[in-house]
């Protein structure tokens, strides 16, 4: 029994003296081992192994160091490392306009319907964005004070007299909105380019129409001169002429034409 008994403690000894080395691969993940790793081999005491044995010679620090190395071995990372956190795409921190800035852009809308009939982007633009700044409020987003100042300095810029500033300004105030605004409105924003894209097609289409109708009526029989002023002239088919200081004509395909004697029409 004695014997036995011996045999016993003298594996425990052996066991507690055996070196175990901490390691690292490739990855960064980290292994233990009785023999040196291949690289990054660190020597660690086989104690901290044991679930229920930790140093506390060293006071305070070695112990919370302790207790760390055994939670990554057993583990596989230190538990003190705080978890990875998922943010939200819609932060309820969000900044969105005061009732009173959605008022006035109401407002700035209503003048350039009352002022101005050819303004359609401009005042669909303003529209939208009065949608864009309520759905803020309703459905959130991720916009900051700076992203609305942005968008404001593009409303104001519809009020200028080139189209390419204000084409440029919407566009720079969408693409704002493109990563700022809420699912919903992203949606509803992928809707409204589409339709301008498919009325743009349409009255593409309604040019050529329009110029090939135009083309085939100058090309359609000779033509007679029924009015004529300082500037240009103007036949029976509704074709008009501008009229050089020679008295020749141009026609708007950029043909030149000349008046015979009954009053027709000849181009080439």
């Amino acid at each position: 029994m004695r014997a036995i008994l011996i045999l016993i403690l003298s594996f425990f000894v052996v066991a507690a003296n055996a070196q175990v080395y901490k390691c690292k691969d490739a990855q960064g993940r980290s292994a233990y081992s009785d023999s040196p790793c291949e690289f990054q081999a660190k020597s660690v005491d086989p104690r901290l192994l044991q679930s229920n044995t930790i140093d506390a010679s060293g006071g305070r620090r070695q112990v919370r160091m302790a207790q760390e190395e055994r939670d990554e071995a057993l583990y596989g990372q230190s538990q003190s490392e705080p978890a990875p956190r998922n943010y939200p795409q819609n932060g309820q921190s969000t900044v969105c306009p005061t009732e009173q800035a959605i008022k006035n852009l109401e407002t700035s809308a209503n003048s350039i319907a009352y002022r101005s009939k050819d303004k359609r982007d401009e005042l669909e633009f303003l529209r939208a964005e009065i949608r864009r700044a309520r759905s803020c409020s309703k459905e959130g987003g991720s916009y900051t004070s700076q992203d609305w100042q942005r968008v404001k300095e593009s409303q104001a810029a519809q009020g200028n007299l080139t189209a390419g500033s204000r084409q440029a300004a919407r566009a720079a105030a969408e693409t704002i909105h493109s990563t700022a605004s809420s699912n919903r409105e992203q949606d509803r924003m992928l809707i409204d380019r589409q339709i301008r894209a498919q009325r743009a097609a349409d009255e593409e289409n309604e040019r050529e129409r329009r110029h090939a109708i135009a083309a085939a009526a100058m090309n359609s029989g000779p033509k007679s001169i029924t009015h004529c002023n300082q500037f240009s002239c103007t036949d029976s088919a509704g074709n008009r002429y501008d009229r050089g200081v020679t008295g020749n004509l141009t026609r708007r395909d950029g043909k030149r034409c000349q008046v015979t004697g009954n009053s027709q029409v000849n181009c080439w």
